[in-house]
């Protein structure tokens, strides 16, 4: 027994719909999780699942990258349409290995694998990644890798570094290769796909208490030359983006406003995002809404826009230590989609066994 306790410190089994998030990426899948704690800090994750993928019950889009669609074909013509794609269902094996319970220091490396059993069973991708990243008081910093293994390509290496040189003054760098990759089961229809280097400069300034305004700047080349190629670097090639925030805290609320602006990309974005948190007295009830709106012009059809529109309202009730229930209600607009309305209640039950 006491060598048991020795080897494994804790451990934690989760069932349902699950929400993974490490170096490979971000997802969700509807299947079990299972997390062991060892000693010397370190973590061990398995998972596995159904993954959730738009076009299918009881799912949504908002795991999805940018710029993939999936929907069903039953309003759409192939040929006119091919942008939209079946959904198909994908079954995820996913593990990993961190370092927790470290104030200074946290990394890790994961493994996703997506498959379709679809007369057999074929890879969708096969990720590896791995990051570290550490904080002191007045700089931090993280590095990050990942690649494909089934397509034998490294698609993102990237680090950052920010320094506090003042109380109230932030000042960070950045640069990124990726060259982006997608499942073999879906259309990319965003501004970019092809291989490129970017590099950004981020300051952040706190003027009063409890109020921070910053910005960033990027510059970005597409079609990045590798070091043996001899052709000739396109001016052309470089795309410019931006985005300036305002965040706000005071007692029970809090605020964000952030503008954004990509220019360059296969066309151009013009975006808003806004998030209010409210705590109301007593503790029990939280409110929150956060929403975006997008405007998008492309390059192919410069006459042809777009705006989409979507806010997500929600309302958190806490009954008591172990139970909390959630009510929230999403409502997404475009003239591609439509209308979208969806409404969740999640009762959140947690007893020490």
């Amino acid at each position: 027994r006491r060598q048991r306790q020795m080897c494994i410190r804790d451990r934690d089994i989760r069932a349902g719909r699950l929400l993974l998030l490490d170096p490979t990426g971000f997802g969700a899948v509807d299947g079990l999780e299972v997390r062991v704690r060892l000693p010397f800090h370190l973590e061990l994750r398995a998972a596995s699942g159904v993954e959730v993928v738009s076009g299918q019950h009881l799912s949504s889009g908002s795991f999805e990258v940018d710029g993939v669609i999936r929907q069903r074909r039953d309003d759409f013509d192939p040929l006119a349409h091919p942008e939209v794609e079946d959904p198909q269902t994908r079954v995820v094996v996913a593990g990993g290995a961190s370092l927790v319970d470290v104030d200074w220091l946290t990394a890790g490396v994961a493994y996703r694998h997506g498959m379709v059993p679809d007369d057999g069973i074929h890879t969708s991708y096969q990720r590896l990644a791995g990051s570290a990243s550490f904080t002191t008081r007045y700089v931090r910093g993280g590095v990050l890798a990942s690649g494909d293994l089934a397509l034998a390509l490294l698609d993102e290496l990237s680090a950052e570094l920010q320094a506090r040189p003042l109380r109230w003054l932030l000042i960070g760098v950045g640069a990124r290769y990726d060259a982006p990759v997608f499942d073999t089961d879906s259309i990319f229809v965003a501004f970019w796909a092809e291989p490129g280097v970017q590099g950004d400069l981020r300051i952040e300034v706190a003027p009063l208490r409890g109020l921070r305004l910053g910005g960033l700047a990027l510059v970005r080349q597409a079609g990045f030359l590798s070091p043996g190629d001899d052709s000739e670097l396109d001016p052309e090639s470089f795309r410019f983006g931006g985005e300036g925030y305002a965040r706000m805290r005071s007692g029970r609320y809090r605020g964000e406003l952030r503008a954004r602006l990509s220019d360059g990309f296969g066309g151009r974005r013009v975006g808003v995002d806004a998030r209010f948190v409210a705590r109301l007295p007593g503790d029990r009830v939280t409110l929150d809404f956060r929403g975006t709106l997008l405007g998008l012009r492309e390059d192919i059809d410069p006459e042809e826009h777009a705006i989409s529109l979507g806010y997500v309202a929600g309302a958190r009730y806490r009954m008591s230590r172990e139970a909390t229930i959630l009510f929230e209600l999403e409502h997404n607009y475009s003239r591609d989609i439509g209308q979208q309305l969806r409404f969740l209640a999640l009762l959140d039950l947690g007893f020490w066994i």
